[in-house]
């Protein structure tokens, strides 16, 4: 199970039964990013589990299991705080897999031109 907070939906989209769309009725208070956030927690994806139908081979969150849960709400600040670490946190991730491509390709590079010095002997 994954939350993904979207924004720009499109108003004639059908969504399939094995998805769950929750609207933030109040963005000023409960951001969107937040509540995505939340239900990814481990914690929280424990929680679901628990709950999950019996010989349930495929993880499946049933709608009330996912009614009784109770999001604690912090200050728009802090909630902001949170997907700005967030941002951050994916940013760094995707800056440092981009490096290790660049040291990957480096590093064949070299090996290619020790290739070639020993060829040209």
């Amino acid at each position: 199970n994954y939350a993904v907070a979207l924004r720009d939906i499109p108003s004639r989209v059908v969504v399939s039964a094995s998805f769950f769309v929750i609207r933030v009725a109040r963005s000023d208070i409960v951001s969107p990013d937040y509540v995505s956030w939340y239900l990814n927690q481990p914690r929280t994806q424990h929680y679901f589990k628990r709950f999950n139908g019996q010989g349930v081979s495929i993880p499946v969150v049933r709608r009330p299991v996912l009614e009784r849960l109770d999001i604690p709400i912090p200050s728009v600040d802090k909630q902001e705080k949170i997907t700005q670490i967030l941002r951050c946190s994916a940013e760094e991730r995707r800056l440092t897999e981009a490096l290790a491509a660049k040291r990957q390709k480096l590093a064949e590079a070299a090996c290619h031109q020790l290739i070639e010095s020993v060829e040209k002997e």
